[in-house]
Order: structure tokens, then C-alpha cells, then sequence
């Protein structure tokens, strides 16, 4: 899946359940993981952390604004 994909789907998923949007990206790749499907975790943990950094509101030190 390509970054653009990973970011839409993360912006999708924060429409749809806004603050619990990084817990149900978390909890599909949990069962992924469960299921062996190695490749669909690392998609989903990938969409979580978009959505962290989607919901994220301070900048990190050294960080420029864009």
C-alpha cells in the first residue's frame, strides 16, 4: 500500500470514529496479526500511527510548520 493510501485511510477512519479512529486501526491489526497475516498488520499499524499523527496538535522540537 502506498503512503497516499495509508493517509486516506487514516483520514477516512477519523470521519468515521473520530477519537477512537487510532483504537480500531490498532484493533484490526491486532487481528490480522492473530490471523498470520503479517502483511495486513503492517498496513494497519501503519494507519494507526497516521491517525496519531492526524489527531497529533503540538509540534516536536525542531519541527518547522507547514
Amino acid at each position: 500500500m502506498e503512503a497516499v493510501e495509508i493517509w486516506r485511510a487514516a483520514q477516512l477512519l477519523l470521519s468515521k470514529y473520530g477519537f477512537f479512529a487510532e483504537q480500531r486501526a490498532s484493533d484490526r491489526a491486532d487481528e490480522l496479526l492473530a490471523a498470520n497475516d503479517s502483511r495486513g498488520f503492517v498496513v494497519w499499524r501503519q494507519i494507526a500511527v497516521a491517525v496519531r499523527e492526524l489527531e497529533r496538535t503540538e509540534r516536536r522540537e525542531g519541527e518547522g510548520i507547514h
